[in-house]
């Protein structure tokens, strides 16, 4: 009998889904929402292109085992702000290395 009434306690009221499950049930949907908006034709190839982005992704909608109260913009944002930061790191080094050769051949001249 107290099966039952622990059962019960759990819902929301007699006809819903338990509380845990509605969050499970959120973070699946944010999460396919996700896989379709970096992977939009589905693909493995294109799944396997964006792994990086779509395990960041994952990252952000689910830390240390708790689903993070996060939109689909929220993540989007912070995956653009991460990826400008990767570009900015990149023209960085480029321009590191022209400058060291550039200094190469002066040194070379002299």
């Amino acid at each position: 009998m107290a099966f039952a009434w622990d059962r019960r306690a759990a819902y929301d009221s007699h006809f819903s889904l338990p509380i845990h499950h509605t969050k499970d049930i959120s973070t699946l949907s944010l999460i396919v929402r996700l896989v379709t908006s970096l992977t939009p034709s589905m693909s493995e190839p294109a799944v396997l292109a964006n792994s990086f982005e779509l395990l960041c992704a994952f990252d952000e909608v689910v830390s240390l085992g708790y689903k993070e109260n996060v939109s689909l913009q929220q993540i989007r944002n912070v995956l653009e702000g991460e990826s400008h930061e990767e570009k900015i790191q990149d023209i960085i080094a480029r321009v590191s290395d022209r400058g060291d050769r550039v200094e190469g051949r002066v040194t070379k001249q002299a």
